[in-house]
């Protein structure tokens, strides 16, 4: 079988950025697990987003949080299931549940922050290696493509 990502080269940047996510989450994982957390890294803005705002529901943190609904249902019940965070009723609406973090998930977050200062630290290295700041270059792709998208772009092609 001879088929190659790199062989059409930015056609498949997805593929390649989807890639470096499970890595840099993998890796993040373990860091966590290496430094005491409970949690899975990609549940990491969900826990940090909550010691000041007690009062969301799923969908104001997904809105908050740019996520769909669905995605942080998943993760309120990965927490969930940690007793990190509990699902209280709300009082003004009763269909409504309040997401809010247990005493557990509040020494949690205070350990995440504590480990994301050594994340950080690591980026900054791997940036310098690089000779590239890759989180500006990625937000500006992202801006990029929701001004005009993919589709638009090589319609232009001739």
């Amino acid at each position: 079988m001879n088929f190659s990502f790199e062989e059409y080269g930015n056609a498949f940047l997805a593929v390649h950025l989807h890639r470096l996510r499970e890595l840099v989450s993998a890796q993040c994982d373990k860091l966590y697990k290496d430094g005491g957390s409970k949690i899975p890294s990609h549940c990491t803005s969900l826990l940090l987003i909550l010691p000041g705002n007690s009062n969301l529901s799923v969908m104001q943190l997904a809105a908050h949080l740019d996520y769909s609904h669905q995605l942080i249902n998943q993760r309120v019940g990965i927490l969930e299931n940690l007793n990190l965070i509990e699902r209280l009723p709300d009082s003004d609406d009763k269909r409504r549940k309040i997401i809010r973090l247990t005493p557990a998930g509040k020494r949690e977050a205070r350990k995440v922050r504590k480990l994301l200062e050594d994340i950080r630290y690591a980026i900054d290295q791997l940036v310098t290696e690089l000779d590239v700041d890759l989180l500006p270059k990625l937000q500006q792709a992202e801006h990029a493509l929701q001004s005009n998208p993919i589709y638009l772009r090589s319609a232009t092609r001739q």
